[in-house]
């Protein structure tokens, strides 16, 4: 029987009254790095937010596959009293199993809607795979970006009983992060940015939604705020 691997055996869903939403099983994993390797302590919190605190909304990518083609994506909310929320997606994986790029292109895996902390989900990358990730700030109306951050809950919560099927070429992690931004923006269907998307700043530059001298670039002995 296979077993999902634990960053992926809960499904997070959300909750909310008036302004505050409630994310359930929300991911706050904390890992240290010692002489024989990773050490990882699942910790799934709940935890609140306050739609009308929203300040900004950032876009992270980091090389994944493909000769630094492929790159993957993670959404982040911030907050004014400080908190911040990723968003991103996953093909879901099993422990014993790693990563196939060829199950991946021919859809073999399950699209997992990942919710966490920016603690956990950005630290994982830069902190202890030492990967190389870049911060672009999207340029959005507050509206816009509240409207947003509504259609993610709304995912997230069909997620928890639909499960796509993951698409390296059709349904990615960026996407499927993007369809669901399609509802607000003005981005295409088709772009090449949506399956490559280390051309994705430049597009987004045209769209007057993010600028490009603003990229910061997150190694691996960047602090995470």
């Amino acid at each position: 029987m296979k077993t999902v691997r634990p960053g992926h055996q809960r499904f997070c869903w959300v909750s909310h009254k008036w302004n505050i939403y409630t994310f359930h099983n929300l991911r706050d994993f904390r890992r240290t790095v010692k002489d024989e390797g990773l050490k990882q302590k699942q910790h799934w919190i709940e935890q609140s937010y306050n739609i009308k605190k929203i300040t900004s909304l950032d876009m992270y990518i980091c090389p994944f596959a493909f000769h630094n083609l492929v790159w993957h994506t993670i959404l982040t909310f911030g907050f004014s009293d400080g908190e911040r929320l990723c968003i991103t997606v996953e093909g879901e994986q099993y422990i014993g199993k790693d990563y196939s790029m060829l199950t991946a292109i021919y859809p073999g895996y399950r699209i997992r809607f990942v919710r966490g902390t920016e603690q956990d989900i950005i630290n994982l990358r830069t902190q202890l795979r030492g990967d190389k990730i870049y911060r672009y700030p999207l340029h959005l109306e507050p509206e816009i970006i509240q409207n947003l951050f509504r259609e993610y809950v709304e995912e997230t919560n069909k997620s928890k009983n639909h499960h796509e099927p993951y698409g390296l070429i059709f349904n990615n992690c960026t996407s499927a992060l993007w369809s669901i931004a399609r509802r607000q923006l003005p981005i295409s269907r088709r772009h090449i940015g949506l399956v490559f998307n280390k051309f994705l700043p430049k597009y987004l530059h045209k769209l007057g939604i993010v600028k490009l001298k603003e990229r910061v670039m997150m190694g691996k002995k960047s602090k995470i705020r």
